[in-house]
């Protein structure tokens, strides 16, 4: 997104505000798959990573463009929608427990939609063009 990338860099933080940053891990796909199997599915979930090469990982990586949007019909049929009213923002909220009081969640999946629906959704607003399914589909892909 070139405007986020233009706000971040006029308003940069400061030295001393990056020198409090923790640098995030890099990994390159297949070098390092055993690690980045932890990251997306293991004990290090949790813990930011970067990985390079990663869409040579998944069944995508030898797709021409507009084919990979051709499938997203039939992942719409085993994954839930969702919806970002926020760009670059989701967190994920256990869906048994509500958020506390005064909290905005920026958010929301959509489940069990018939696929002409989803696709509709999918096709006429930015804010669902992102399909969910988490480290269950990205570790499948692996």
């Amino acid at each position: 997104n070139a405007k986020l990338v233009s706000f971040r860099n006029e308003h940069a933080p400061t030295e001393f505000e990056a020198s409090k940053m923790r640098l995030i891990k890099e990994l390159r796909w297949p070098q390092d798959e055993m690690e980045i199997l932890r990251h997306v599915a293991g004990d290090l979930r949790q813990v930011p990573v970067v990985v390079r090469n990663a869409l040579a990982s998944t069944c995508f990586a030898e797709k021409k463009p507009g084919e990979v949007l051709k499938e997203v019909p039939t992942l719409l049929k085993k994954v839930p929608l969702l919806k970002a009213m926020r760009e670059n923002q989701f967190v994920w909220h256990p869906p048994e427990k509500m958020p506390p009081e005064g909290y905005t969640v920026y958010s929301e999946w959509h489940r069990n939609l018939d696929t002409a629906h989803a696709m509709h959704l999918f096709n006429n607003n930015p804010q669902y063009q992102i399909i969910g399914g988490g480290h269950h589909i990205f570790s499948r892909l692996l």
